[in-house]
């Protein structure tokens, strides 16, 4: 159990070590430790950060039965309406799970949706475009870190329990 003074203790080591930090919270039964760094309250670009919420949410959403078949969930059902012009991918998109989009492995050989290409991408419907955006590897066989696949993730999640994450 940490204690406030090895709290504080932490905290004086990543400000020593000049560690890019905005802000560290520990929270333990009910008692919560909250240190914000100088610039922490800016706003800032939490893409890679959205991953691993996403994850959480997914693990919440499989502990509360939304996904029987749990990270062996076929995602393709959740996508009926949309249309497919890149027919290469529906032989990807058929066997693609949960799991590999939580573990960024969806077959994607290029990286897309990063900040220098969101401008571009202003106004088009983002489900479509990553549907359609080349799937070139079995998924499952090759990691690549990009952003698509958290993406799909927290739409389908947002789909099974009505609840916002996007």
């Amino acid at each position: 159990m940490i204690n406030v003074n090895d709290f504080n203790s932490s905290i004086n080591k990543m400000i020593e070590e000049s560690l890019k930090m905005d802000t560290v919270i520990v929270k333990q039964n009910d008692t919560v430790y909250k240190y914000v760094f100088e610039g922490g309250n800016e706003r800032k670009n939490i893409r890679s950060i959205s991953k691993v919420i996403v994850s959480m949410c997914t693990g919440i959403a499989i502990s509360k039965g939304y996904f029987p078949d749990g990270v062996e969930e076929l995602i393709f059902k959740y996508f009926s309406d949309r249309i497919i012009t890149n027919v290469e991918n529906i032989k990807y998109l058929e066997c693609l799970k949960i799991k590999h989009l939580i573990t960024l492995t969806m077959g994607h050989n290029e990286r897309t949706m990063n900040s220098a290409q969101m401008a571009s991408l202003q106004g088009k419907d983002l489900i479509d475009y990553i549907l359609n955006f080349p799937i070139c590897n079995e998924p499952g066989q090759s990691f690549l870190y990009t952003n698509p696949p958290a993406y799909l993730m927290s739409y389908i999640i947002q789909k099974v329990t009505g609840k916002k994450l996007l």
